[in-house]
């Protein structure tokens, strides 16, 4: 109000000083007043529209990169951007504006059509001294702003193996000398240790994607390698399924298998204690879900097979022990463990172990998220699986031979498992 009282005050004695008409000197001063006034209203009007262009820009700036923040379609982009404007109104004295969002391919540029009413210019110029037009109307002086935001989304990525343990050491291990290949997908650990969060020891070779700790990593070999640098510092996946695993309260039966090829012993109790294949002897699992409350064990060349079939390991004893048998299982497409191939309950804590060579394979994912996986393969286990994430407390991979672990979902008719995508990262930036 003092700055708007102090104008009018200074254009009331402009424009007597230019009606002035008595004395000799009077008017010479009047006249050499009009340019001095005129510069004190150049600086005024400059300073007010800098101030009014760097608020607009801001606003321009702000408007553009929330509208290309927001993910979605180009329709969407541009109510963002509006909705930002509609809550950031500026009440800039003198100055009118409006804004115009429109959107380009990955872009949302905010255009603002601003106008300032001058201040003591106008007087200097204006028709009052004596009529003169002098073809400028600074009564209207342009602070035009604009801004152009792009961004850039990350493609999805997916996770195939995950160590959920929080602080322990080696709670993703590579040893020995064999290969480690994911396809189409990468490694995380969500332990939080300093050093060894994730650990490469000895001659292992180590294929994916990304690898990501949350704690450090180590590599303790001298010829192991991952096909990329580890990166720590990763934010906590953590579990991405929470299965609320219900386990039957009946015992269940202990099957020892005694069939052939030609004839395997059928599976179909559902709930069993322990299960034993060796020698050779071969079984198959009915479609459909099978609790186990103790050991599936198969030793001495024993098969186990099964198709549309999730094995449920429920309790603290509940475990697989696979030590030279085989395990072909691959995962319903429906129903309430559709993809998964083996679940274990939140208190299955036991060791489990896959030990063999490309006669073992499994297709679906691997959910175990209080207990660890050995898996030893002395040949190109899981050579006959496109899928097979794991989620586990812990992972430990050995042996001399190849382990494939696939990320085709496709493959077998499942959904995707959109829980194992990583977060998407996407990148903004102004273009001016």
């Amino acid at each position: 109000m003092a700055v708007s009282s102090n104008i009018q005050k200074a254009r009331s004695l402009i424009r007597k000083w230019l009606k002035c008409d008595s004395g000799s000197l009077t008017p010479l001063f009047c006249i050499a007043a009009v340019p001095m006034f005129a510069a004190a209203g150049v600086a005024i009007d400059y300073n007010r529209a800098l101030y009014a262009r760097t608020a607009l820009q801001a606003l321009a700036d702000n408007a553009a990169l929330a509208g290309a923040a927001h993910d979605g379609t180009a329709a969407q982009q541009k109510m963002a951007a509006q909705t930002y404007l509609a809550g950031q109104e500026l009440d800039i004295g003198g100055v009118d504006y409006t804004a115009i969002v429109t959107t380009g391919t990955k872009s949302v540029k905010v255009v603002i059509d601003g106008h300032m009413k001058g201040s003591l210019l106008p007087v200097a110029f204006s028709s009052n001294s004596g009529g003169h037009n002098t073809g400028m109307d600074f009564n209207d002086i342009p602070v035009d702003v604009s801004a152009q935001a792009k961004y850039i989304k990350d493609t999805p990525k997916k996770v195939c193996m995950l160590t959920l343990n929080s602080h322990d050491a080696d709670a993703m291990y590579f040893r020995g000398s064999g290969a480690i290949n994911a396809s189409g997908c990468g490694f995380q650990s969500d332990s939080d240790h300093l050093v060894q969060s994730l650990h490469l020891q000895g001659n292992a070779i180590a294929t994916a994607e990304f690898f990501h700790t949350v704690g450090g990593w180590d590599k303790t070999g001298t010829a192991g390698s991952f096909s990329t640098t580890p990166k720590n510092s990763a934010t906590k996946f953590g579990d991405p399924f929470n299965l609320n695993v219900s386990c039957p309260t009946a015992s269940g039966s202990s099957v020892t298998v005694s069939g052939n090829a030609s004839l395997p012993t059928s599976l179909s109790d559902n709930i069993y204690n322990n299960i034993t294949a060796q020698n050779n002897k071969v079984g198959a699992f009915t479609s459909g879900v099978h609790y186990i409350k103790g050991t599936l064990s198969m030793t001495n060349g024993g098969l186990l097979t099964g198709n549309n079939v999730t094995l449920v390991l429920c309790g603290p004893n509940a475990k697989i022990d696979l030590n030279g048998g085989s395990l072909q299982l691959q995962a319903p497409a429906t129903g309430t463990y559709a993809g998964f191939a083996v679940v274990a309950s939140e208190n299955a804590t036991a060791v489990n172990t896959l030990q063999g060579g490309p006669t073992t394979w499994l297709r679906g994912i691997w959910y175990t998220p209080k207990a660890k996986l050995n898996i030893n393969g002395n040949a190109s286990f899981n050579v006959n699986s496109k899928y097979f994430p794991i989620i586990a407390d812990k992972v430990e991979i050995g042996g001399t031979g190849e382990i494939n672990i696939g990320m085709d979902y496709a493959a077998y008719g499942f959904a995707e498992p959109t829980q194992l995508n990583l977060p998407l990262n996407y990148t903004v930036w102004l273009q001016n």
